[in-house]
């Protein structure tokens, strides 16, 4: 009983465990991306307005999706139709990114793999298939879609419907090509295997160039269900190559057949592997195939499927930005939980995938939200909000539906701090600038407790600068022609954040006044060159395949009477044949707002003119104003046309003036096939609505003539190429009251504005030179080359182990250092080191180096440009310690005793036995129990090691001490009982009564005829000793049994059987058991009165015949003995002659055994029992031997009879229960 309790104890400990999931919020995981999917409006139509909303928004009915996948098609011209949906998906915070299926069809060649025909990506076409992805990347970039991430080959070890890449392709691929991705800050996914197979990732992950030009391991799990092995979503190598790059899953679906979206239980697939892929796979992205399909998360009529609502039940709480924290995975039959947390707020989904209810514990430590929303997907409910559940500990029971998913949203109480005030003071909204011009921006920022740590200045989302005290403010230096919404953000010492209402600044690009008129023919005059040029580059509608599709920039200049414009457009194919539709053929399209209003709508004021390719009319004007006096002329070039115009500013609608501001655009269109317009370019506008909403043109400013430009060209004052640390003057020209203004490439360089620069970067530097009159000229380039000074990496090599970059090095006595500085080059190197060591090899080899070799060793290198550089490696050696074993008690010992070994001195141990390093055994000494052979490894301050010689120890175990009673151990007074040891090889015993030793008692037997509690001591061949537990012996006080043999009469002789009989009285009890006994033997008992017994077998013979009584107090006694003679019987009946055996164990349960000279085949066994029945019972002769087997008879005494032939064996045995 008490071992039954023991195991329902533990299970029930289990039980206990096992029904809790614990959330460890200390167990930071991955980030969290989101969850998505693909849409692909090419083969399953775009999705709706309707529908963009519902599977991105997160309100009510929506289903919070953060990520989409959008194809890149390998037609350049289906590249708008990802817009629409990546548009709304970003607008409503959704991560975009994007996969190919095939290059262009020009970049792939056919092969044959596996007996049919394949596309395979042409070797000599990877950097042309990278720039086909960077256009895309653009293309999107260009029309307001910021790409994260893109891949650039889907299902690579697929093949059968799109182009295939061998292990080898992929991995030369991102080794050489990949990294060139990196356009618009977009991120690099691997190529995305169709079943997660890892020999398409474990060659780039295990080259660090390879893996330097990947940001996100991509993958789909195609051929995996819910039964998949853990090993299809974990991945080991990742783990310890790339443990800082975000794994995704790209793509899969968990079934697809027809209309199964709304199936349940199957769409709870859907969370059980998003679980497994958070989890297991640790991915940061969960993508499905199509987000609206009819086994998708969203039905084709828009609504929410089962399916969608799974995703739903992660996609709307767990946000970008969450971590997945440790949680107990599987705390119940069927039960899966993932927890995830962002600051204080923590989510937690559980998946019961069993089809009955499941109640565990949920115990989220050290949490810091008190109420959990509840949210509850199953066969009935869909994102079903269930009660709140409040908790102050953080531990509550749950109790989850049979096959659902389950969400436990915890949003942490906010504790509010005092935010910010903060406003832009200067300048006023819609103040315009010139280009060029230093604009300088104001803000004041309060806060009524606490302190402003710092407030930030931006345009839009691009940080401009920050400033930390007061007064705040910002400058923006040169500021570029364009539209600058700006607005100020104060931070507070509590990182509370406040943004200011945003201001518009416009900077305008000047148009200068020309002192003369163009000659307006579509050639470009030399007069033109004195006038800045701007690129047309918003493609703001269409496609623009590229810059030889449609490409283009404008110049302009004004006089009192005119506007002139020049646009010069590249163009490969030119039509006009849209009729009155002139938008829709190639031509130019120039925006007039007089004045700068920035009205929302047209006015008289606003213009719009297109002036067509190949068009004798001179101008259109949408809006219906006049077009009088607009001259046009044009003229086509190699690569496309020239339009140059000249509009009065009577027909604009008022008149020009110095300095005053214009609102302004140049579009140009594109069609190359004859129907609608492919694209449009624009200069200011990223939209096409600048024909509805002249608010959306640039701003220019009208400015005045140029002047006499000044003389601008550099000297050097010494040679131009020098080593890292040198340094050249530039000298420009001088004059009275000139200002300059030095730039290296593009950029200005800051302080320097005198007409001397000394340079110490290379580049290409240029001075521009202003005369007092404000007329400016810049010099042509001066190249000054710096050589770098060779940059030396120390690496160093210790014991053959791992090249290791590192300046220093600790070693152990003894050990081996190579130290191998970079660059590789062989010549140029010298070394110095401690002892007047010297080299000039690079590589510098110490073998089985000691302490006085430590010290620094000085590398110096000198390149091919006479620059020199050096480096220090500094080489600490450690002396080894002294590793020995000493003890002072003997190492060999008996079972429960112990040696204690002791090690030399050290700062730290390890103590072993044989291989084994044992647990906790880190002390200087250490009490060896057990055999085995020790040895220690002794670590001194300086981490060196040493191992010892081994000490073995030698434990002998001790022998097992049991005593067995043969009969019962309360015996009457003048009785006995046999004790008996447990026998074993060389065992000694020694017997105690008490702990007195009996004298002469030293054998394994020991028959007890006297009170007492008597133990044994048994000792082995190693002289262990073990003490069994005491066998307590009782008499009690009994008069003995008078025994009176009546028949046959002393000293008779009996031919054939004897009849024996007897009188017995007891004074104190009763009789239970009489024996007849022929010598030792019984051949015969009785159980009741009167007490007779026929010997039918005697052997012709004295006999010493005697009878014992046992009585009811356990008595036993035996009468005197009566000598009688059998004699031979005449009549031809032989006599049975009596056998000697040997019968064991007497007493027993079971086998009994059967030792004798006689062969017992064909033998009879017989059992006679107290009452004198016989019965036979089950024997094995085994030749001179037999068994029988009384394991079903009751227990009691009975007499054994063998007979064989004419011989016979008699014996008592003794059952025992």
């Amino acid at each position: 009983m008490k071992k039954l309790f023991t195991v329902l104890f533990y299970l029930s400990t289990c039980l206990v465990w096992a029904q809790t999931s614990t959330v460890n919020l200390t167990s930071e995981k991955q980030y969290i991306r989101g969850f998505g999917g693909i849409n692909h409006p090419e083969w399953a139509g775009d999705m709706t307005a309707v529908q963009r909303t519902t599977a991105f928004g997160n309100g009510a009915g929506e289903m919070g999706l953060t990520v989409l996948r959008i194809f890149v098609n390998d037609d350049k011209t289906q590249w708008n139709k990802a817009l629409a949906t990546a548009l709304r998906a970003q607008q409503l915070g959704a991560t975009i990114f994007a996969t190919p299926w095939n290059p262009p069809a020009s970049m792939c060649e056919t092969i044959t793999r596996n007996n049919r025909q394949e596309k395979r990506l042409k070797p000599g076409s990877y950097s042309a298939y990278a720039q086909h992805l960077i256009d895309f990347n653009n293309y999107m970039k260009n029309n307001g879609v910021n790409l994260y991430a893109m891949s650039f080959a889907n299902e690579p070890d697929w093949g059968f419907d799109w182009t295939w890449y061998s292990a080898d392709e992929v991995y030369n691929f991102t080794k050489n090509i990949a990294g060139t991705l990196r356009v618009n800050g977009i991120k690099v996914i691997t190529a995305e295997s169709f079943s997660y197979n890892k020999s398409y990732y474990d060659k780039v992950l295990n080259d660090p160039t390879a893996l330097s030009n990947i940001d996100i391991i991509g993958c789909h799990l195609y051929g995996s269900d819910a039964n998949s092995p853990v090993s299809v979503f974990n991945y080991p190598l990742a783990d310890s190559k790339a443990p800082t790059k975000e794994r995704w899953m790209t793509e899969h679906y968990t079934n697809s057949d027809a209309n199964s979206s709304d199936l349940w239980p199957s769409a709870n697939d859907v969370s059980y592997e998003i679980y497994r892929c958070m989890v297991e796979g640790q991915m940061s992205v969960y993508t499905w195939w199509y987000i609206r399909r009819q086994y998708g998360p969203m039905n084709e009529n828009g609504t929410i499927s089962k399916r969608g609502y799974c995703m739903a039940q992660y996609s709307k709480f767990i946000r970008p930005g969450y971590k997945r924290v440790d949680a107990t995975k599987n705390p119940a039959t069927g039960v899966y939980i993932s927890a995830y947390k962002k600051g204080d707020d923590v989510v937690v989904v559980a998946i019961n995938r069993s089809t009955s209810s499941q109640t565990i514990t949920l115990s989220v430590p050290g949490t810091k939200v008190t109420t959990w929303e509840k949210y509850v997907t199953s066969g009935s409910k869909s994102l079903a909000k269930e009660a709140n559940i409040n908790s102050s500990t953080g531990s509550f029971q749950i109790t989850l539906d049979p096959q659902s998913t389950t969400s436990f949203v915890g949003t942490a109480p906010v504790i509010t701090t005092p935010s910010p005030v903060v406003s832009l003071t200067a300048p006023v909204n819609n103040t315009v600038y010139t280009e060029g011009d230093n604009i300088t921006i104001n803000a004041t920022a309060t806060i009524t407790s606490g302190s402003i740590s710092k407030v930030e200045f931006y345009n839009g989302t691009t940080l401009l600068g920050t400033d930390a005290s007061s007064p705040y403010s910002y400058t923006i230096t040169a500021a570029a022609a364009g539209t600058y919404p700006v607005t100020a953000k104060a931070t507070s010492a509590a990182n509370a954040v406040t943004t200011s209402t945003a201001i518009n600044i416009q900077v305008a690009k000047p148009i200068y006044q020309t002192g003369s008129a163009p000659t307006i023919d579509g050639t470009v005059d030399g007069l033109w060159s004195n006038f800045p040029s701007t690129g047309i580059t918003k493609n703001n509608t269409g496609t623009i395949s590229s810059g030889t599709d449609l490409s283009g920039n404008w110049k302009a200049m004004w006089d009192a009477s005119n506007l002139y414009v020049l646009v010069q457009v590249t163009d490969d194919v030119k039509r006009n044949d849209g009729g009155t539709d002139v938008y829709n053929d190639d031509g130019v399209e120039v925006y007039i707002d007089l004045g700068n209003t920035k009205a929302t709508t047209y006015g008289t004021n606003d213009q719009q003119y297109t002036f067509r390719w190949n068009d004798v009319t001179a101008a259109y004007e949408i809006n219906g104003h006049p077009v009088t006096g607009i001259t046009k002329g044009i003229s086509n070039t190699a690569t496309g046309y020239i339009v140059e115009v000249s509009i009065p500013w009577s027909t604009i609608g008022g008149t020009a003036s110095l300095n005053s501001f214009q609102g302004f655009e140049v579009m140009i269109n594109d069609d190359d096939d004859g129907g609608a317009r492919e694209g449009k370019l624009a200069w200011v506008a990223s939209t096409d609505d600048t024909w509805s909403n002249p608010a959306l043109m640039g701003t220019v400013v009208l400015k005045g003539l140029n002047c006499t430009v000044p003389a601008a060209a550099i000297t050097a004052s010494t040679a131009t190429t020098f080593c890292s640390g040198g340094s050249v003057v530039l000298n420009a020209g001088t004059g009275t009251g000139y200002s300059y203004v030095w730039k290296n490439g593009a950029a200005t360089i800051a302080g320097a504005t005198n007409s001397g620069y000394t340079a110490t970067a290379s580049g290409s530097y240029t001075v521009t030179v202003t005369n007092p009159g404000g007329c400016s000229a810049t010099s042509a380039g001066t190249t000054v080359t710096v050589n770098a000074l060779p940059v030396l990496t120390q690496y160093a090599q210790v014991d053959g182990g791992t090249w290791n970059q590192v300046s220093g090095a600790t070693v152990c006595a003894g050990s081996s250092v190579v130290l191998g500085p970079q660059p590789t080059v062989n010549t140029g190197w010298s070394w110095t080191g401690p002892n007047g060591y010297s080299a000039s090899a690079r590589e510098l080899r110490l073998t089985s180096v000691q302490t006085n070799q430590g010290g620094v060793y000085t590398a110096s290198y000198t390149d091919g440009n006479t620059c020199k550089s050096t480096s220090v490696f500094t080489l600490t050696v450690t002396a080894l310690p002294a590793a020995a074993i000493t003890t002072s008690t003997p190492t060999t010992f008996c079972a429960g005793g112990s040696t204690t070994l002791t090690a030399g001195s050290g700062a730290s141990y390890k103590w072993m036995n044989g291989t084994v390093a044992i647990t906790g055994a880190t002390a200087q000494t250490y009490t060896a129990t057990a055999a085995g052979s020790y040895t220690v490894e002794v670590t001194n301050a300086g981490n060196c090691k040493a191992t010892s010689a081994a000490t073995v120890v030698t434990v002998t175990a001790l022998p097992t001490a049991t005593i067995t009673a043969t009969g019962s151990t309360t015996i009457p007074q003048g009785g006995s009982v046999a004790l008996q040891a447990n026998a074993g090889s060389a065992l000694t015993y020694k017997w105690f009564n008490g702990t007195v030793a009996i004298t002469g008692a030293t054998a394994q037997t020991y028959t007890a005829t006297t009170a007492g509690s008597y133990t044994v001591e048994v000792t082995n061949a190693g002289n262990c000793k073990a003490t069994s537990a005491a066998a307590t012996v009782s008499v009690v006080a009994n008069q003995p049994s008078v025994i009176t043999i009546t028949s046959p009469a002393p000293n008779a002789a009996v031919t054939g059987a004897i009849d024996i009989s007897v009188n017995i009285t007891d004074a104190d009890g009763s009789i239970t058991l009489v024996e007849f006994l022929a010598g030792d033997d019984v051949i015969g008992t009785a159980a009741a009165a009167p007490y007779t017994y026929t010997w039918d077998t005697p052997t012709a013979g004295s006999h010493t015949i005697t009878v014992r009584v046992t009585d009811s107090n356990g008595g036993v006694t035996t009468s005197a003995p009566v000598t009688v003679t059998s004699e031979s019987i005449t009549t031809g009946v032989q006599a049975l002659n009596t056998l000697n055996a040997a019968v064991y164990p007497n007493p027993s349960n079971g086998i009994v055994f059967i030792d004798t000279d006689a062969d017992l085949s064909d033998a009879s066994f017989t059992l006679i029992d107290v009452l004198g029945k016989e019965g036979t019972v089950f024997s094995t002769a085994t030749g001179n031997g037999a068994m029988i087997d009384v394991s079903s008879l009751a227990g009691g005494t009975y007499v054994l009879i063998v007979k064989k032939d004419t011989s016979v064996i008699r014996k008592k045995i003794t059952v025992i229960r």
